[in-house]
């Protein structure tokens, strides 16, 4: 076949015609040598004309030789497409259609391959960007953290993403939901007027917070960012909705809120608490500084006795603010050594000031590892809000509770708390519930009992037996 003239086995009526076709025409020998083309099939293929294209061997120009291979078996049995890519000879790559069929001798036996060769590149390529479009947004809206949803143009139909059922406690298989069914009754309205909005084109996307509503009864707060997809005349094709949790953010908003009206109250609380100890050394002083030949000895013992006594309590608070501000910022440092928990009780009441408080000591010694200075600091506290708060009389009881601790009760005989406020007695600026002609407080001294004798390895807790008020300091054993 080589030396053979382009479209030699055409007539020449048919010459003109397939010179001017705007596809590629070929015909090509069973081992892939081009002995026919026209001129669109040269500037497919990077030629300069037809004559550099023959004798090439097509097998040559496949980016995978192997599929020629294949094409020309298949060809055998008749008329043959496939989309191939090629190599051309002005070094692009490109896709093409090949449609072909063989041509057979007087024997029988397959002589040629004549076809036309179409470049597809183009649409290949659109075709190819449409599917990784695709692709990539079906990984995107299956795998997004955030809940996502797809509904029709007629709100009928959702289908939801694994991050969405999860966050609203729908099982993996219910991917196909109403919308209707999750929202609030009283959002459908203006749900439903922000789609005409959308449907009319008016409106293409939008924010807005709501509640969305779990099979369990529980609600949960979301933000909803709401985007419509349009097809290329603009007409709504469907919808997409991202779904974000907000249940941390109104959490912490809360928090924000309590952290604030706190604040607020530690202000307000520190003012009184230290207005009143303050008023009455104050006081106390003066009289003693411009009165003091007018009282007797014994009237100037009192008022000295008065006047250590609220210096003593503005001291205690002092100390309790001070550990609080250590603690928050994590700088508080324990002392700790085995410790006499008896000696400590017995040291603290005796020098309590606001009446004697009966004492239950163990006959022999509780050891515990401790900070002695922090444990009589917890002691104090316990019998500040006795006599604050509770009523005589008032016994601290130190023994082994079981194996391996020490216990501290201090009861009083006041009234007890509802079960409700156990807990709730031990967080900072908690106030418990308002008793008539009681003081107030800060609402530190518990909730820094409870985190000093965590911080020892121990706890602090409240309970109410046989009608008095007891709070129990619990200390591992040394």
């Amino acid at each position: 076949m080589a030396g053979a003239r382009p479209l030699e086995r055409v007539s020449d009526d048919l010459h003109g015609y397939i010179e001017r076709l705007p596809v590629g025409v070929f015909q090509t020998t069973p081992d892939g040598r081009i002995v026919m083309g026209n001129p669109a099939l040269a500037e497919l293929l990077g030629a300069p004309d037809v004559a550099t294209l023959l004798d090439l061997s097509v097998r040559d120009l496949y980016v995978e030789p192997e599929i020629r291979d294949g094409f020309f078996a298949s060809s055998i049995d008749g008329p043959t497409q496939q989309d191939i890519q090629l190599r051309t000879l002005d070094g692009r790559t490109i896709w093409a259609r090949s449609t072909s069929r063989p041509i057979s001798g007087q024997d029988g036996k397959i002589e040629l391959l004549e076809g036309i060769l179409e470049d597809v590149t183009d649409r290949y390529e659109t075709q190819q960007r449409l599917a990784d479009s695709e692709r990539l947004f079906r990984t995107a809206f299956l795998d997004a953290p955030i809940g996502m949803i797809i509904n029709s143009p007629d709100l009928s139909v959702v289908r939801a993403n694994p991050a969405f059922l999860t966050m609203v406690g729908l099982p993996p298989e219910a991917d196909r939901l109403q919308i209707r069914a999750l929202v609030d009754h009283n959002d459908i309205d203006d749900i439903q007027r922000r789609h005409a909005a959308m449907t009319g084109g008016t409106l293409d996307t939008y924010t807005t917070d709501r509640r969305l509503h779990r099979p369990d009864g529980t609600t949960i707060p979301v933000r909803l960012h709401v985007s419509a997809i349009r097809s290329s005349d603009g007409a709504l094709q469907s919808i997409l909705t991202q779904v974000v949790d907000q249940s941390d953010a109104v959490r912490s908003e809360h928090e924000l809120r309590q952290l604030a009206r706190s604040k607020d109250d530690l202000v307000r609380s520190v003012s009184h608490e230290l207005r009143t100890p303050l008023t009455t050394i104050v006081g106390l002083a003066a009289e003693l500084h411009d009165r003091a030949g007018d009282f007797s000895a014994a009237e100037r013992a009192e008022l000295t006795r008065l006047l250590a006594t609220q210096a003593d309590e503005m001291a205690d608070l002092v100390d309790d603010l001070l550990a609080a501000a250590r603690s928050d910022v994590l700088s508080l440092e324990l002392r700790l050594r085995p410790t006499d928990i008896a000696d400590e009780v017995r040291t603290v009441t005796e020098a309590w000031r606001q009446g004697e408080p009966a004492l239950v000591l163990p006959t022999t010694a509780c050891m515990a590892k401790v900070d002695p200075f922090r444990l009589r600091q917890i002691i104090r506290n316990l019998l500040s809000n006795a006599h604050k708060y509770g009523s005589e009389p008032v016994t601290v009881t130190v023994e082994s509770d079981r194996p391996g601790w020490c216990a501290i009760h201090v009861a009083d005989a006041g009234e007890g708390l509802p079960e409700s406020e156990w807990e709730a007695i031990f967080e900072r600026y908690y106030r418990a519930t308002d008793l008539p002609g009681l003081p107030g407080s800060l609402g530190l001294g518990l909730a820094l009992g409870r985190q000093l004798a965590r911080m020892m390895s121990g706890d602090l807790r409240y309970r109410v037996v046989d009608g008095r008020s007891v709070f129990t300091l619990s200390l591992p054993a040394a």
